[in-house]
């Protein structure tokens, strides 16, 4: 397609070192006027939507068919084929989350019915256990609930005056559980906060997987940023895997969450003997000392995801 060329470029104001140039020397944008055809965007639109269905499909096949490969290619610098790491995984991410609170909104709005009638009992037993165990009976919470607006210190002065182990956490835990008893927390509230928060824990956890990597394979002087390109396509890889089980087999996955723990250990073996050419043996003791360590930062990330969507 012809496109009209411009002495001067109109981003920069430099002049084009050629009269045919076919970017500007100084800001890199293209040279042709704003005067363009019809065809021109057309073209554009074309383009724009097959070479991303092009890379998308190319990319989720390495990923998914052979895992470790994306990696493997993406580390080696074949990388114009592929969908770039980080957006790859914010849009598995978002999505995956988004099929997480979709699949159970109605399963987490009768579990707030629940535990708010639970609540109601008098003669009924609570506890809140992170890590101290924190327990109370129906009368002693519903003495609570009679306190207006009940600050931490108030919560911790209650506790502490009816002998009532308490924390940090399980204080700001009990706190909530006023709150939603009294109605000024919902359950979807709750649930929404939560999520949030473990997407950024979650994201904040990567880093803290690659130094993993990076510790594990130390003899093999990767560059950090190539272990944090196995990390974004290692949780990718689970984001769409574990979606596509909750969208598929909802209560499959909620009675045998043991298959997809496995499912994940296996790409992960797989994924460290493509990428870093490794034996097997070596692969599953890594493996597994890798996921133990991951599981107590992932675990971490949910209790302090609960504690702040009671905040």
């Amino acid at each position: 397609m012809h496109k009209v060329k411009a002495a001067i470029c109109s981003n920069c104001d430099a002049n084009y070192v050629q009269s045919e140039s076919n970017f500007c020397d100084n800001c890199g944008q293209e040279n042709h006027t704003h005067k363009l055809p019809l065809s021109y965007f057309v073209k554009d639109l074309i383009e724009t939507f097959t070479n991303f269905d092009t890379k998308t499909i190319v990319t989720l096949r390495d990923l998914l068919l052979s895992p470790g490969l994306l990696t493997k290619n993406f580390n080696n610098n074949k990388r114009v084929r592929y969908v770039p790491p980080v957006r790859l995984y914010l849009v598995t991410s978002a999505i995956f989350f988004f099929l997480l609170t979709f699949t159970f909104q109605d399963d987490i709005s009768q579990t707030g019915n629940h535990i708010r009638n639970d609540l109601m009992k008098d003669n009924g037993q609570g506890q809140v256990s992170f890590f101290t165990k924190t327990e109370f009976t129906g009368e002693q919470f519903n003495q609570l609930v009679t306190i207006e607006n009940p600050t931490i210190s108030q919560i911790d002065s209650f506790c502490y005056s009816n002998s009532i182990n308490t924390d940090f956490f399980n204080t700001r835990m009990l706190k909530g559980m006023v709150d939603f008893r009294n109605g000024k927390l919902n359950i979807e509230t709750i649930e929404q906060k939560m999520m949030e928060n473990f997407s950024y824990a979650l994201f904040l956890c990567m880093p803290l997987f690659s130094l993993l990597l990076y510790f594990f394979q130390s003899r093999k002087k990767y560059f950090f940023t190539e272990h944090l390109i196995f990390t974004l396509h290692f949780h990718t890889y689970i984001f769409i895997i574990f979606g596509i089980g909750i969208s598929i087999m909802k209560w499959i996955f909620l009675f045998n969450k043991i298959w997809f723990h496995i499912i994940a250990m296996l790409v992960l073996a797989k994924s460290i003997h493509v990428v870093y050419q490794q034996k097997w043996f070596l692969t599953i003791v890594k493996t597994l000392t890798i996921s133990a360590l991951y599981l107590f930062l992932i675990f971490t990330s949910v209790i302090l995801s609960l504690v702040g969507a009671f905040l």
